[in-house]
Order: structure tokens, then sequence, then C-alpha cells
């Protein structure tokens, strides 16, 4: 079954953030290509929403690498995949937090 997507606003943010750090520091093609890898993963993942590892089990959010410096933090409910968070892999894991 097809998952609906979501984002908080928190990952929305995230997202802006990273493609404005990538369209001032690198070239366009660095910028298309994350974005293009960014949605071809919620496209996998909303055909196969358990792909992602389990991060937290209490609270059920899955983590699944978008590239080697940005994860995809998300959580299912009932209807939707619901993206959480794009975390930079480069900070320090305590600085990861969910709300």
């Amino acid at each position: 079954m097809v998952k609906e997507i979501r984002w908080t606003k928190t990952a929305a943010k995230n997202f802006d953030k990273v493609v404005d750090y990538l369209q001032n520091n690198w070239p366009e093609k660095v910028v298309i290509d994350f974005v293009n890898k960014t949605f071809n993963l919620l496209e996998l993942l909303s055909h196969s929403p358990e792909t992602g590892k389990i991060q937290d089990k209490k609270r059920q959010i899955r983590g699944i690498l978008i590239t080697k410096h940005n994860k995809l933090f998300y959580r299912l409910d009932k209807n939707a995949l619901i993206i959480l968070q794009i975390f930079d892999t480069r900070k320090a894991p305590k600085k990861l937090r969910f709300k």
C-alpha cells in the first residue's frame, strides 16, 4: 500500500537549509542530485515504508541515508509516512531531537 508523505515543519525547514547551502556553495548539479535523491528515496519509502532502520524503538522512528552527510528520519502512522527531520550526519548525535 502506498503511504501518503507528510513533512513536519522541522523537516521542511531542514530540507530548505540543505538546498540553500548547496546552492550557495556547490555546482547546480550537486543541488539537483540531492533533490532527486531525496524525492526518489521518498518514493521508495512510500511503497516500502519499513525500509529504514529503526532508530528509536519506543517512538518507532526510522532513519535512512540520503547522502553520506544527510539522514532522513521518519515514522509511520496509520495512513502516512511522516518526515520528521533531515539531519547532518557530521553533527554530534546528541543534537538529534524529535518533537
